[in-house]
């Protein structure tokens, strides 16, 4: 499989602390979208599978 040409996929990593800055923000920003359209939940970030995968780098977790 070769790595060029237009479907080429990058990866940046990025460090964690700068990564969950970015996924609250965003969640945060679902959530406020979901409650003002008349969600009554909105389920935490933990309960989420594509969010779950990103728990698995972090060493401390500020939301527990």
């Amino acid at each position: 499989m070769s790595d060029q040409g237009p479907n080429r996929r990058w990866s940046i990593p990025l460090p964690a602390e700068l990564h969950d800055h970015i996924v609250d923000h965003l969640w945060d920003d679902r959530a406020a979208l979901l409650m003002r359209s008349g969600v009554p939940r909105v389920p935490p970030r933990h309960a989420i599978p594509s969010v779950q995968g990103c728990q698995d780098r972090k060493t401390v977790s500020r939301n527990s």
